[in-house]
């Protein structure tokens, strides 16, 4: 407990909690100013995290765009290489069969005594859309 003199010079008891109270209010300006720094601070962050997250969605997103792209290009290589191979296989059977009708030719042998030829030209199926055009 403290005493002072007061104004009529007497003795003044003051209660113990009042020295406190205006300690609290003397604080409590600059507990303000720190708590006003920390939401600034915090609000900073949050705006920063948002930025990066939209950055990364934008970046998702054009990767996704990237590899639909990419694995379409993909598939058409792999349907090219396929008709090619096609066209390949196709190419060589009818070289089996030049090769085999230049070779009868030159042995003297007919195409109808050739177990391996057909005796008819309508026999001949040509798998070939290239051949159905002309």
């Amino acid at each position: 407990m403290q005493k002072y003199w007061g104004p009529e010079n007497g003795l003044i008891r003051l209660r113990p909690f009042s020295s406190k109270s205006n300690n609290k209010d003397l604080g409590l300006p600059f507990l303000n100013i720190r708590y006003e720094a920390q939401l600034t601070r915090y609000k900073q962050q949050l705006d920063d995290a948002e930025r990066v997250e939209d950055e990364l969605k934008q970046e998702r997103r054009q990767l996704q765009r990237e590899l639909r792209i990419i694995s379409d290009k993909l598939e058409n290589e792999c349907t090219r290489i396929d008709v090619l191979q096609r066209e390949n296989e196709r190419l060589r059977v009818l070289r089996k069969k030049d090769l085999l009708n230049n070779s009868d030719d030159k042995l003297g042998i007919s195409k109808s005594h050739s177990p391996l030829l057909p005796t008819n030209s309508n026999d001949i199926q040509s798998n070939s859309p290239i051949e159905d055009s002309f």
